[in-house]
């Protein structure tokens, strides 16, 4: 198994640090400069389409070669979702208005709804370490606790 995660880690930095400028290769069409690994996180890209422009995905094992396939496809989304984690860290001290009306924010779980109704947590981190409220939800309250405050300085 060690030998395993070292190969994928390794053909995974291989693949990231080759970078392919734009190619008019029929099998991998692509008209902007990426690597290898966001090459393959597009749907519908595949190992094989790919080894015409990085020849030594070849000698990939095909059962290596889908879990690292599988691994760029979600790795935009991994990125956005640390990216949020950073910015909840960042926000967690945020104040959370007195009368903020949890109700009106249809994107909360009634679970969530009741226990920051109950609680009216004072700030983000607070509301983060109810029990119930989801780490989605307290990112979904933090942008819209910025939006809010954002249109309140622009209406003056």
């Amino acid at each position: 198994i060690c030998t395993r995660v070292a190969f994928l880690s390794c053909v995974t930095q291989q693949m990231t640090c080759c970078e392919k400028a734009p190619s008019t290769h029929p099998s991998v069409c692509f008209r902007v400069k990426r690597n290898g690994y966001e090459l393959l996180g597009h749907a519908g890209m595949s190992i094989a389409r790919m080894i015409p422009a990085f020849p030594a995905l070849a000698a990939i094992d095909p059962s290596i070669a889908e879990r690292i396939r599988i691994e760029a496809l979600y790795a935009p989304l991994l990125e956005r979702q640390h990216s949020a984690i950073r910015a909840y860290r960042k926000e967690e001290a945020m104040p959370l208005p007195a009368d903020l009306d949890y109700r009106a924010m249809p994107w909360l779980s009634s679970e969530a709804t009741e226990r920051l109704e109950k609680v009216r947590p004072r700030t983000l981190g607070a509301a983060g370490r109810l029990e119930g409220v989801t780490a989605a939800a307290v990112v979904q309250l933090m942008q819209h606790i910025k939006k809010k405050a954002h249109m309140e300085d622009r209406s003056c």
